[in-house]
């Protein structure tokens, strides 16, 4: 296994290296897109504080519930939907949900700066290989498109931003369908657990299969969940 650098031991890269592809830490530590991760990562866990600051997610009366989704009243709804039937509906009420929202989008740019990190890292090692075998050096695109771009390290951060851009489609039309159609609070309390199932698949992917389902299957969940809610409710309407 890689050792990263003794200074680069400190607990932020620590995480970075739980997070991500341990790849990053062959970097030196002023390298863009290890900044550009951190910094995505920095602004995610401040937008989680604020959210569960704000939460008004009663865990509670949703389990005692369960698998029907506990919504506090607002108004007077109609026919069991979350909101009233008539008149302007407060959009503050939202507000939980673009929290999750917006940390999906760092999120993504934090796998997004991983992925370019470790094509550095590779294309980093490579000219090395290169320059002590005499050989020409590589080029960027091979590591991205050519022969590098097969090695295990660069797989898995391609993987981890493909996977998460093929997910997010569904997550993102549920997790607002949810909270237009059921709660707003709910729909932010399952939002927050499919982005921290989603945060550790660099690592699940990297485990021996079926390892990579400690991150994808518990996110399929989430998305069934708020999906199923939202046509359970559009039926009662």
């Amino acid at each position: 296994p890689e050792v990263p650098p003794r200074h680069l031991s400190r607990p932020a890269f620590a995480m970075v290296a739980t997070l991500f592809s341990s790849a990053v830490l062959t970097m030196d530590h002023r390298t863009a897109p290890l900044q550009g991760a951190l910094c995505c990562l920095a602004a995610l866990g401040w937008v989680a504080t604020k959210a569960y600051e704000t939460s008004t997610f009663d865990a509670t009366a949703f389990a005692a519930g369960f698998p029907v989704s506990y919504v506090a009243a607002i108004g007077k709804a109609k026919k069991g939907a979350a909101f009233p039937a008539g008149g302007p509906v407060d959009i503050t009420l939202f507000a939980p949900v673009v929290l999750v929202t917006a940390a999906w989008a760092l999120l993504y740019y934090a796998f997004l700066w991983d992925q370019s990190a470790t094509a550095f890292v590779v294309l980093k090692d490579a000219k090395k290989k290169a320059k002590a075998e005499g050989k020409p050096p590589p080029s960027l695109a091979d590591v991205k498109y050519g022969r590098y771009s097969k090695s295990a390290r660069v797989r898995a951060a391609d993987r981890t931003v493909g996977n998460f851009l093929e997910q997010s489609p569904a997550f993102l039309v549920s997790l607002w369908l949810h909270s237009a159609f059921v709660s707003p609070v709910n729909a932010s309390a399952f939002g927050w657990t499919w982005l921290g199932f989603r945060a550790v698949y660099p690592w699940a992917y990297r485990l021996r299969f079926p390892g990579v389902f400690i991150s994808t299957m518990p996110a399929y969940g989430c998305v069934f969940y708020l999906l199923g809610e939202v046509v359970r409710c559009a039926l009662k309407m």
